[in-house]
């Protein structure tokens, strides 16, 4: 396991969200955010549920922000 202190993400840092859907396994979403100066993706913030409903999947997301692309 890899940890960095907590640092706030610069707005021009470009984000991402990936997205492994699941029903009997799990849907897990991670958001990353790429620091260009050094070449860095800070993994910042991740979600796992078990047979949860397309909808609270969508909740999660577009509370990160909406704007976020999600693969």
């Amino acid at each position: 396991l890899i940890t960095e202190i907590p640092t706030p993400i610069p707005s021009h840092w470009p984000r991402l969200a990936a997205i492994d859907i699941g029903y009997d396994h799990p849907t897990a979403i991670v958001w990353m955010a790429w620091d260009r100066d050094t070449d860095t993706v800070h993994l910042y913030d991740a979600y796992r549920v078990k047979r949860g409903l397309i909808s609270t999947h969508a909740a999660a997301i577009l509370s990160r922000g909406n704007w976020i692309p999600v693969l």
